[in-house]
């Protein structure tokens, strides 16, 4: 009996974690399905400046010359396309000339008409790398920069959802 009672307790356990982990599967495959990212024209424009200030969703500067990496708040981050420059302003202001850019449209999948919609700008830099995506929200339209350079990252408090590519994400 004592015998039984392990084996059925074990079994129990086996099939806890293999549903456990094809729901986790599962999970995963709806989120790369849902979003897609199409190649569109580049939206950014000569002379508009993207600002990044919010008092509830710090805009943050992370160094990388320490160990540990010394995270810092800042009042804003904003980033200004003049030709082939993108002057950014964080902690200080510092122009990037722009080598290349491509210029997305991620929305869910089948569905152009859902909301939030987000324009995605990656911009590779001769400093580094400048991300500038538009989300038209629901109630709000705002602006989600992060800009690599150097051995710094700055970047707005949203989650990294507008900011990256669906298959970034979990490319890991």
């Amino acid at each position: 009996m004592k015998k039984n009672s392990y084996f059925i307790l074990l079994l129990s356990v086996c099939m806890i974690g293999c549903s456990v982990q094809t729901k986790q599967n599962k999970e995963q495959e709806n989120i790369v399905k849902r979003d897609t990212a199409y190649v569109i024209e580049p939206f950014l424009r000569d002379g508009i400046t993207y600002i990044c200030k919010d008092e509830i969703m710090k805009p943050y500067l992370v160094d990388y010359n320490y160990s540990p990496p010394q995270k810092y708040e800042i009042d804003q981050i904003t980033a200004k396309k003049q030709g082939n420059k993108i002057i950014v302003g964080t902690d200080c202001y510092i122009t990037h000339k722009i080598l290349s850019g491509r210029y997305w449209s991620i929305e869910k999948m089948g569905d152009s008409y859902s909301l939030p919609k987000t324009k995605l700008a990656i911009l590779k830099t001769d400093k580094g790398e400048v991300r500038i995506a538009e989300v038209d929200g629901v109630l709000e339209d705002f602006c989600v920069l992060e800009i690599k350079y150097d051995n710094y990252k700055a970047s707005t408090g949203y989650p990294s959802n507008y900011y990256k590519l669906p298959q970034e994400m979990f490319a890991r």
